[in-house]
C-alpha cells in the first residue's frame, strides 16, 4: 500500500448513528513556481514539486455501497471547535442526504494549536494541499464518485475554499478538481472572483472579521471565463453565526465578535442544501 492509500475500517452504523473513522492521507505536493523553475535551469538542474505532509481526518459514510458524492470540510483557524458529538451531528446532516463527509485536520498532525494570529514556533500549514490531498484520496475509494466532490470551509477554512477553487489553486500538484465549493464567512479577495467550479459564499452582514462588503465586492466583479460565484449576506449576523462554540454565549476572539444566530444558521443551511443538490446530485 502506498502512502497515499490509507486503511479505512468497515463503516458501522450503530443504532442509526454514523460513526467517524479516522484516516490518513498525504497532502498534495506544490508545483515549483516559474521563478523556481528558471532558477533551477540557470544552475543546470530541475525544480521538483515540494512534497506534502501526512495529514489526518475523520470520515463518515452513508449506508450503501455508493459511489456517493462527497464533501471535504476544512476547519477554521482554531482547528476543531466542536465536540465529537457536535461534529457527528454535523456529519449526519450530510450523510443522511447521501454524501460522504470528510473532515480534514490540518493542525493536529503538525502540532499547531491555532493559526488565527502568528505564533512563534508554528510551522506553516499547506492547507490547499491538504484539501487536494483529501480529494486525491477520495478518488481512490470505490464508494466515492470522484467527479462529484465539494470543498466546504468556515472562516480561514472558507478562505481555503476560495483559494483552491480559484486559478491560484492550479499550482497544487493534483490531477483532480473539486466540483463545487461552499465558503462560510471567508476572507474575500478580488483575485478569487473567477473560480473553476460553482461557489457559494455565506457571510453575516455584521461580520467585523471577514467583512460582508469585501465578499459583495468580490461577487460583483466580472466572472468571465469562470463558474458562477454566489454571495449571500445574512442580516443581523456576526462571524461564526452558526458556531456551536458560541451558541450559548457570544464571545470576542482576537478582537472580533462571534455570535450565534439561529435564523441565519437555518437560512444558510437551506441555501447550502439547495446548492449541493444542484451541483453534486446533477
Amino acid at each position: 500500500m502506498t502512502i497515499r492509500s490509507a486503511l479505512v475500517c468497515t463503516f458501522l452504523l450503530w443504532g442509526g448513528i454514523a460513526r467517524a473513522e479516522p484516516i490518513q492521507f498525504v497532502s498534495a505536493s506544490v508545483n515549483p513556481t516559474p521563478f523556481a523553475q528558471r532558477q533551477a535551469e540557470r544552475h543546470g538542474t530541475t525544480a521538483s514539486p515540494i512534497p506534502g505532509d501526512m495529514i489526518a481526518g475523520d470520515i463518515y459514510k452513508p449506508e450503501g455501497a455508493g459511489p456517493f458524492p462527497a464533501i471535504v470540510v476544512m476547519h477554521g483557524c482554531e482547528r476543531w471547535l466542536k465536540t465529537p458529538d457536535a461534529r457527528r451531528q454535523s456529519a449526519e446532516r450530510y450523510t443522511s442526504q447521501g454524501y460522504v463527509f470528510l473532515e480534514v485536520d490540518s493542525y493536529g498532525p503538525r502540532g499547531i494549536k491555532q493559526a488565527c494570529v502568528p505564533t512563534a514556533g508554528n510551522r506553516p500549514a499547506d492547507r490547499p494541499g491538504d484539501a487536494f490531498g483529501a480529494l486525491d484520496w477520495l478518488n481512490t475509494q470505490p464508494f466515492v464518485d470522484g467527479s462529484r466532490v465539494a470543498l466546504m470551509g468556515a472562516s480561514q477554512g472558507g478562505g481555503v475554499v476560495l483559494y483552491v477553487l480559484s486559478k491560484d489553486g492550479l499550482a497544487q500538484g493534483s490531477a483532480h478538481r473539486f466540483a463545487a465549493g461552499v465558503a462560510y464567512y471567508p476572507v474575500c479577495a478580488p483575485n478569487w472572483a473567477v473560480v473553476t467550479a460553482p461557489v457559494l459564499v455565506l457571510v453575516g452582514a455584521l461580520d467585523d472579521w471577514t467583512p460582508a462588503a469585501d465578499c459583495r465586492a468580490m461577487g460583483d466583479m466580472p466572472h468571465s471565463g469562470g463558474s458562477p460565484e454566489t454571495v449571500i449576506v445574512l442580516p443581523n449576523a456576526y462571524h461564526a453565526f452558526d458556531g456551536v462554540s458560541v451558541r450559548d454565549h457570544a464571545r470576542d476572539v482576537f478582537g472580533h465578535h462571534l455570535e450565534y444566530n439561529e435564523a441565519a444558521t437555518i437560512a444558510a443551511r437551506a441555501a447550502v442544501d439547495d446548492f449541493l443538490l444542484k451541483t453534486l446530485k446533477r
